[in-house]
């Protein structure tokens, strides 16, 4: 959806298309080309794959406190949480999301994984999401609405 609004707003897609443009780029290969040209230009290798990008062996599962629904995913706060692990300087670290927004959980279950290469970074990220939780999780309240009129 982002991605649609930044074609939509840049020119290169028309109003009201800009997601439908940004999967067909995902889809033909054209994004990934792009991206390849943008990490070659910054002096990285393009041919580079996932799989050769190691993550930190240091790391932290984030469960869900509660039952309910993932009703907001603070961006800035995810940021933040990888920031403290080490990213971007530090290749092996950030921050691994397993649920996205209107996902029902359950307690206990994954909600993020922290990694870092230093204990010390994971422990600063973790002091992160002690003070400023990255999700906001709500059960849900459902009313069965009649046609008799309310009393209040």
């Amino acid at each position: 959806s982002l991605a649609g609004v930044m074609l939509e707003m840049g020119g290169k897609a028309p109003l009201g298309r800009g997601k439908e443009v940004a999967w067909e780029l995902l889809r033909s290969g054209k994004a990934e080309a792009k991206m390849r040209e943008m990490i070659e230009a910054q002096g990285g290798d393009p041919k580079v794959k996932p799989e050769d990008l190691p993550v930190g062996d240091k790391r932290f599962t984030v469960e869900a406190p509660l039952d309910g629904y993932v009703t907001h995913i603070y961006n800035e706060r995810i940021t933040a949480i990888a920031c403290a692990a080490g990213a971007p300087r530090s290749k092996g670290a950030g921050v691994k999301l397993f649920v996205k927004r209107g996902h029902k959980v359950n307690r206990g279950e994954k909600l993020f994984e922290i990694y870092a290469e230093h204990e010390s970074k994971l422990e600063e990220a973790l002091k992160v999401v002690s003070r400023s939780f990255p999700m906001r999780i709500e059960g849900m309240m459902l009313e069965r609405l009649t046609d008799r009129p309310r009393e209040w």
